[in-house]
């Protein structure tokens, strides 16, 4: 059977555009990660319903370089030692965490403490999830210090749907945030979704020196009391520095220990409530009161489209 010209011109045609679409394909395909799961500018992805374990100053999972990605959806990761972290991207890398549990397992304040759940670091670095959960702390016998749920830094973002974000050191430990974004271009996302923090000056949600974070139907929940150093309150919503921002549209917020506020802005920081529910049971004195909102050093609050405030604290 003879072939016209035009025809196998077409059919070469459609050929190479065929091989290079999979060639393309295969360039991007993402492997399976072999543990210990650190990668730079490579990309792999991780088993469905693997547990991997982080002890003391490791990582579950790590991702560097701008072409750096790392599918960690639907594992488990457990902290087992000091400084663990779950998750972890720099240098403009991409975890992605989707149905994921980052959990700590160690049993005693000695292995707990600096502990992070998810970490970025850097400009273009990120973390996103659907249905993450972080419980960063329990059990543990003592106090154990320095608890970051998610923590977003030097231009780092972090972007969360459904998540539970806990950070409990106990009753008398200290600096244990549930979310944080930290320098400038620094950005955490949640929508929907629970945090939760139970340990002395540790806030539910901080923004500092220029980090931005933004709450969509979020609920807060702080209940230590405050830093018996600095009288630092377990702040639900703070933020602290110029061109720090905390924003939540729809959120509910309870705080209860001494000192709490359920916004709190400092230094020139910036928190706004858009239609939000803000509550505390929190006790203060005549020099700090446990107001619902409280603006500090030139820190700004605003509250607006019908926010619910109660305060019932002394």
């Amino acid at each position: 059977m003879k072939t016209s010209g035009g025809a196998a011109r077409r059919l070469v045609s459609h050929t190479a555009i065929y091989l290079a679409c999979l060639a393309a394909f295969e360039a991007h395909a993402q492997s399976i990660c072999s543990v210990p799961i650190v990668v730079s500018d490579t990309q792999c992805t991780v088993t469905p319903g693997t547990t991997l374990t982080a002890g003391a100053s490791q990582t579950g999972v790590s991702a560097s370089g701008a072409t750096g990605v790392v599918t960690a959806n639907g594992i488990t990761i457990n902290l087992t030692g000091a400084g663990a972290t779950g998750a972890f991207a720099q240098n403009g890398a991409l975890v992605t965490t989707d149905n994921t549990l980052v959990d700590t397992t160690a049993t005693t304040a000695a292995t707990i403490v600096n502990q992070f759940g998810l970490r970025a670091i850097g400009s273009g670095s990120r973390i996103t999830g659907t249905l993450t959960q972080i419980l960063i702390g329990p059990p543990a016998s003592g106090a154990a210090n320095n608890l970051h749920g998610v923590s977003a830094e030097g231009g780092a973002s972090i972007e969360l749907t459904d998540a539970t974000v806990s950070a409990l050191g106990g009753a008398n430990s200290l600096d244990s945030n549930a979310v944080q974004a930290t320098g400038a271009q620094s950005r955490v996302a949640l929508t929907r979704g629970t945090l939760q923090t139970a340990s002395r000056g540790a806030f539910g949600a901080a923004a500092l020196d220029g980090g931005a974070v933004t709450l969509t139907g979020t609920t807060v929940t702080t209940t230590g009391v405050q830093n018996v150093t600095t009288l630092q309150g377990s702040h639900a919503l703070y933020a602290n520095g110029s061109n720090s921002r905390v924003t939540a549209t729809g959120v509910n917020v309870l705080v209860s220990g001494t000192l709490a506020n359920a916004f709190r802005a400092d230094n020139r920081g910036v928190v706004e409530a858009i239609g939000s529910t803000l509550a505390t049971t929190a006790s203060g004195t005549a020099a700090d009161p446990a107001a619902v909102a409280r603006a500090a050093t030139g820190g700004r609050v605003l509250i607006s489209q019908r926010s619910k405030m109660s305060g019932r604290g002394q």
